[in-house]
């Protein structure tokens, strides 16, 4: 601490106060030190800078709120299209977890079956956001933009969630504090997928790690929009290139529900074992998905 050691102090009573403060800390490009702490209805903001004719002021702030400031650790985020049949199940095991300091958005993606109405009787509990059919990746970055944790899980609407797996998704990644996201296990139908470790190397071969992971907030990247299958391999991609990296948790903590139609689709993997490419015939749902590897290669120069 330096001799000249000014003290300013304000407070605030307006519903706004977050957009304040970020007036606030623009006004200061040499702000430091910020530290917020929050007291059900006071949110003090304390931080030190350093002014034009020097000398070191601390500033404290104090914002009044007529609700009390949440801010969940983790932000679950489902993508919801047509998932009348799965939707349900899928909330359910989120409220059965052993971890209960989340927040869920669902984004009803322009559904035309009955998951609007499902969603209607958990409205209580979770942010419902209702949009015009856009795709999953719009979907998940709309939900992004309106999450508030410090953790990302983005979760797909067929997906049943054992009930420790926030706890040990959580766990993992304090327990890591150098990686950025933490994967897991899962079964699809009757079928284990055990995945690998993480490999830089192996990731940029081949897509690997499911969509539905813990990520900090912070190394978040967005989805790519203009990606229409395997967006999550692209995603983890435009991560590794800013020096991301993952975490297995060599558990299975998830159970993939089969559906007709939706996110979830899978081919056995000897199928794309054949070499297609050299064969006057491959079948759609197989060129589709060689066209979409071809495509995140070449956005990543692999």
């Amino acid at each position: 601490m330096t001799k000249n050691r000014n003290v300013i102090r304000k407070s605030y009573y307006k519903k706004d106060s977050f957009v304040i403060l970020k007036q606030m800390v623009a006004k200061q490009p040499s702000l430091y030190g910020l530290r917020v702490t929050n007291y059900g209805l006071r949110l003090i903001i304390c931080f030190e800078f350093v002014p034009p004719d020097g000398g070191l002021v601390l500033g404290i702030w104090n914002f009044y709120s007529p609700l009390p400031i949440y801010m969940p650790k983790i932000s679950i985020i489902i993508p919801a299209w047509n998932t009348e049949e799965t939707i349900c199940e899928c909330l359910d095991s989120i409220f059965a977890q052993t971890f209960h300091d989340f927040e869920i958005i669902v984004v009803n993606d322009g559904s035309v079956d009955n998951t609007g109405k499902l969603l209607e009787n958990y409205k209580d509990k979770i942010k419902i956001i209702d949009q015009e059919n856009c795709g999953s990746n719009f979907a998940r970055n709309r939900g992004w933009k309106e999450a508030r944790g410090e953790y990302l899980l983005f979760l797909d609407s067929d997906i049943v969630m054992h009930r420790e797996t926030l706890q040990i998704l959580y766990d993992t990644l304090q327990k890591n504090p150098n990686v950025s996201y933490a994967y897991s296990s899962f079964n699809y139908g009757g079928k284990k997928f055990g995945l690998w470790d993480f490999d830089a190397e192996c990731l940029k071969k081949m897509p690997y790690i499911h969509t539905s992971s813990l990520i900090r907030a912070k190394d978040f990247p967005g989805f790519d929009e203009s990606i229409k299958r395997l967006q999550d391999w692209d995603m983890w991609l435009t991560m590794l290139e800013k020096g991301k990296v993952g975490i297995r948790v060599n558990k299975v903590l998830m159970n993939v529900a089969l559906r007709k139609q939706g996110i979830s689709e899978w081919v056995p993997r000897w199928v794309y074992w054949i070499p297609w490419k050299w064969l006057p015939w491959a079948p759609s749902r197989v060129r589709k998905y060689l066209d979409a590897v071809e495509l995140v290669k070449n956005k990543h120069g692999l």
